[in-house]
This record gives structure tokens, C-alpha cells and sequence, in this order.
């Protein structure tokens, strides 16, 4: 696998991945924690669907302006 991140030309401004709606959501503390306290680490030890599952809940904790969706808010979190 190769460096992505290994700038291969100085002139070239790259400002990485850009959506083209951006939102804004001011996002609960309580939310932040959550998701900080039961990050995936990818191991066997770890259940991905019970992982998915606590950030659907987490989301869902998370009230989302009228003007976005479910999954902008989902992708912001």
C-alpha cells in the first residue's frame, strides 16, 4: 500500500475530500462521548454490528436541522 497522504507535488493545493453540501451541526456532548468511549478498534474482540448499533443510537440522540438528512447528519457525526 502507498503513502496517500505523501505530498508528491508543492504546487498542488489539495484540500482532500470536500462534500458538495456542506452542513453545520452543533453536536451534544453527551454524543461526542459516546462515540469517543466506544470507538472500533477492528479486532476479534470486538462485535462490528454491536458497534454500528451503539452509533445508530448515539445518532439518534442527535437532533438533525430540518434542512439536512438522516445520513449527512450520520456522516458529520
Amino acid at each position: 500500500m502507498g503513502n496517500y497522504f505523501k505530498k508528491t507535488d508543492t504546487e498542488e493545493v489539495t484540500l482532500g475530500f470536500q462534500p458538495v453540501n456542506p452542513i453545520t451541526l452543533n453536536v451534544k456532548t453527551v454524543v461526542m462521548n459516546e462515540l469517543k468511549a466506544n470507538q472500533f478498534k477492528g479486532d476479534n474482540s470486538q462485535d462490528p454490528w454491536e458497534h454500528l448499533m451503539n452509533f445508530n443510537e448515539a445518532c439518534a440522540l442527535q437532533k438533525r436541522p430540518e434542512d439536512t438528512t438522516e445520513d449527512q447528519k450520520k456522516l458529520f457525526i
